[in-house]
């Protein structure tokens, strides 16, 4: 026959023979099943597992309570001796000390301002414009003066600023071009072109730095101002130059000189001015 055994966990083994439970050590109280039972028992109500259970010893037996004494119960306290109160003798009331007041100081009166009786000043007449005796008509008039000045001042202030704006297109050091000679100094401006050429060291520094104006126009030009920046390797300036080419014919180019610079990488080259026709323009 097969037995399974169920532990205190509730986990269960088995199937187990009735060999391999006497080697288990088998509890009397483990709950043990086997075919046929209809449900769990201990392992004591079973007869074929008797020979298998481990017999404990019994409990061990309680000794008796011991008597309780009652010659060793303490006394209870004395009471605590409450003595009567004593008499207490007032004390005999002395008369007391004549209290003498210290002579008071007499204060002269101050003398009181006199009293002065308000009276209201006499109601006076309030002024009140007279009527004007002038028509209505002549305020209108003044309104239409006043517009009619206001705008002469901004027709005036508008011509100040065109003529503010058309100046900073062109400056000019002797007289003020106007019409075709106008258009022939804008058309120049648009039109010059400035380049340079130069060589670089490989110990560092710029040599025989050349700048060159082109002027595509058929407008001779007296002069033209170019700056001249030396670049470094970081890109930024490392100094400036200002140099001035004279003389470029109607169709021609002209060039100058700049100087060398024992620092830098690359020349940029910017046109800053020209003159033409006795009139200078700033770019």
């Amino acid at each position: 026959m097969l037995y399974y055994i169920a532990n205190e966990k509730g986990e269960q083994s088995g199937p187990h023979t009735l060999a391999e439970l006497q080697n288990m050590k088998l509890l009397p109280d483990a709950l043990v099943w086997h075919e046929g039972m209809p449900q769990w028992a201990k392992a004591r109500n079973i007869e074929s597992l008797k020979s298998v259970i481990i017999q404990l010893p019994p409990p061990l037996p309680i000794p008796p309570p011991l008597p309780v004494s009652t010659s060793l119960t303490p006394p209870p306290p004395p009471e605590p001796k409450i003595d009567p109160p004593k008499e207490t003798v007032p004390p005999k009331e002395q008369a007391p000390e004549p209290k003498i007041d210290p002579p008071k100081e007499t204060v002269p009166p101050k003398e009181q301002a006199p009293k002065y009786k308000y009276t209201p000043a006499a109601p006076t007449e309030h002024y009140q414009p007279k009527a004007s005796s002038k028509p209505s008509g002549m305020s209108s008039f003044r309104k239409a003066l006043w517009i009619f000045g206001g705008g002469i001042l901004l027709i005036g202030l508008l011509a100040f600023i065109a003529d503010v704006v058309r100046k900073n297109d062109f400056s000019y050091n002797s007289f003020s071009p106007s019409g075709d000679r106008a258009d022939e100094l804008r058309h120049i401006k648009n039109s010059l072109n400035v380049t340079s050429s130069y060589r670089y060291r490989n110990i560092g520094g710029i040599i025989d730095v050349v700048v060159k104006v082109d002027n595509p126009t058929g407008y001779p030009v007296d002069d033209a101002v170019v700056e001249v920046r030396y670049i470094k390797r970081d890109g930024g300036t490392h100094q400036k130059e200002i140099v001035s080419v004279g003389s470029i014919g109607e169709m021609s180019s002209g060039t100058a000189s700049a100087p060398n610079s024992d620092r830098g990488i690359k020349v940029d080259v910017r046109l800053l001015r020209f003159r033409a026709y006795g009139a200078t323009v700033h770019y």
